[in-house]
C-alpha cells in the first residue's frame, strides 16, 4: 500500500492563552492510496529534524499515534513538543504511515517557533501577568520596569520598587543609580561618578561605610583576593596612580603562591629606580625600614650614616624636646634618650627610676639614682669612683700622671 502527502503541512498552536503557551502542535494533511482518498484509522509517528534531508531528528513523538483519517483529510495533535526544538534555525517535519516513510519532509514555517516564546516569558509567570512595565509610560507607577522621560517627566529607568520587592535599580532626576535590596538601599552611583557602598552621599570616587558591624567585633569591610601570583611574590595588592603611572603601592606578599603573612610597601622616587620596597612587615610583625627581611622588631637600613631622626617641633610651636622612651610591659616608663636640653642642643640619657649605665665590651659607666659616677664599676659609693687607672695630662699634650688605686697612690 503505497501513500503520498499531497497538501501542504498547516500548523497552528491550540489553546494559547494569556496564561501559558501548551507545548503542542496541530498537524493537518491529506492522504490519497494511489490516487483514491484514505478512509482508514492508520498508526503514524512524527519526526522534526534540523535538515531537510538526512540528519538526526530533534524531535520524536513518543509512540506511534492512531490516527482517523476520513476521505483522505486527518489532523493529529502533537504533545510535548518543547520550546527548545524552536531556536531559530530552520525545521522539518517527517511523517511515517505504518511502516512508510513519507517524502520529502515539510519545513515548518514560523507558527512553530511560537512555542519559544513560551521558554522566554516562562511557563507559570507569562508577561504581563499583572504588573506594569512602562517605558515612556502612560503611568506604571510603582515600578517593575518604568523607566519615562521624553516628557514623562523624569525618572528614566527602574526595575521592581516597593518592600515587597528583593532587588531593584533606579534612577532619579538628578543622575543618581541606587541599587537596593530587601528595600534597603545598598549601592548608590551619584552624579558626579562616586560610589558608595553603605552610604547615600558618598564624598570620593569610593566610599565604604559598614552599617552591619558591632563594638567590639573586628569589621572586615574591603576583601582583596587573588587567585594567582607573580614570580616577585606579590599577590593582592592596591596601587596608586597618576596619569597611568604607579605612585604607590600596598602589597599583600607570597610564597610560591602561598599566603605569607607579609605585607610590603613600594614607592617611586621618580629618579629612574621604578617602584622601590621602602616598609616591610613579615608575619612575625617585624618592620624593616629599607629591609625585606627584617631580624629585629624594627630594622631599619639605608645608604645615608644617619637613620633616624627625630624633629623638634616647628617654629612658633610649644617645643616638643623629642626623645626616644623606654617602657615596662605595664605601661610605666622606665627611661629616655633625647632632647632634654630646653633648647640648649643637649642630649640626655635618663632614668626615671634606678641608674643608667654604658656597656662596651672593655668596661662600664654607670650613674646610680643618688647621682654617683662609676666608671669600671657597677656600685660607685662616691660622686667619682674609678676601679683601675686615671691619667691626667698636662694641657700641652706633653706630661701626664696615672693615679692607680691598685698601686696605693693617691689613697
Amino acid at each position: 500500500m503505497r501513500r503520498s502527502l499531497l497538501v501542504s503541512l498547516a500548523l497552528a498552536i491550540l489553546s494559547v492563552t494569556a496564561f501559558a503557551v501548551p507545548n503542542q502542535l496541530t498537524y493537518s494533511g491529506r492522504l490519497l492510496q494511489n490516487g483514491a482518498l484514505v478512509n482508514a484509522t492508520l498508526p503514524m509517528t512524527f519526526y522534526i529534524y534540523p535538515t531537510e534531508t538526512l540528519g538526526s531528528p530533534v524531535w520524536t513523538s513518543t509512540a506511534d499515534i492512531n490516527v482517523v483519517v476520513n476521505q483522505g483529510i486527518y489532523s493529529v495533535v502533537l504533545d510535548q513538543v518543547t520550546p527548545n526544538v524552536f531556536t531559530g534555525d530552520d525545521r522539518f517535519l517527517e511523517v511515517k504511515v505504518g511502516t512508510e516513510t513519507l517524502a520529502p519532509r515539510t519545513k515548518i514555517n514560523s507558527v512553530g517557533y511560537a512555542l519559544q516564546a513560551g521558554a522566554v516569558t516562562g511557563l507559570s509567570n507569562v508577561f504581563p501577568s499583572s504588573g506594569n512595565v512602562g517605558v515612556g509610560t502612560t503611568a506604571a507607577t510603582g515600578a517593575k520596569f518604568q523607566v519615562m522621560n521624553a516628557a514623562g517627566t523624569s525618572t528614566l529607568f527602574t526595575v521592581g520598587q516597593g518592600v515587597s520587592e528583593n532587588i531593584y535599580a533606579r534612577t532619579g532626576p538628578t543622575g543618581i543609580v541606587a541599587f537596593l535590596t530587601f528595600a534597603s538601599e545598598r549601592m548608590r552611583i551619584d552624579q558626579f561618578g562616586n560610589v558608595g557602598i553603605g552610604t547615600s552621599a558618598p564624598a570620593a570616587p569610593l566610599q565604604i561605610d559598614n552599617l552591619a558591624g558591632t563594638n567590639g567585633a573586628v569589621s572586615e569591610i574591603l576583601k582583596l583576593r587573588n587567585y594567582y601570583y607573580t614570580a616577585d611574590g606579590t599577590g593582592s595588592s592596591i596601587g596608586f596612580y597618576t596619569a597611568g603611572n604607579a605612585n604607590a603601592k600596598i602589597i599583600g606578599k607570597t610564597t610560591n603562591g602561598n599566603p605569607s603573612g607579609a605585607l610590603e610597601f613600594q614607592t617611586n622616587n621618580w629618579a629612574g629606580d621604578g617602584m622601590q620596597s621602602r616598609m616591610y612587615i613579615n608575619a612575625a610583625g617585624y618592620v624593616g625600614i629599607g629591609k625585606t627581611n627584617p631580624i629585629k622588631p624594627l630594622t631599619v637600613s639605608g645608604s645615608v650614616h644617619e637613620l633616624v631622626a627625630l624633629i623638634d617641633s616647628p617654629v612658633g610651636e610649644v617645643a616638643s624636646a623629642p626623645y626616644i622612651g623606654f617602657y615596662e610591659s605595664g605601661g610605666a616608663r622606665i627611661g629616655y634618650v633625647g632632647d632634654g636640653s630646653g633648647g640648649e642642643n643637649g642630649m640626655v640619657l635618663g632614668a626615671d627610676s634606678g641608674y643608667s649605665q654604658l656597656l662596651t665590651t672593655g668596661g662600664t659607666l654607670r650613674l646610680t639614682s643618688a647621682g654617683y659616677v662609676g666608671i669600671g664599676t657597677t656600685a660607685p659609693s662616691t660622686n667619682l669612683t674609678v676601679k683601675g687607672k686615671v691619667r691626667a695630662i698636662r694641657s700641652d699634650g706633653n706630661n701626664y700622671c696615672d693615679f692607680s688605686s691598685e698601686a696605693g697612690v693617691g689613697t
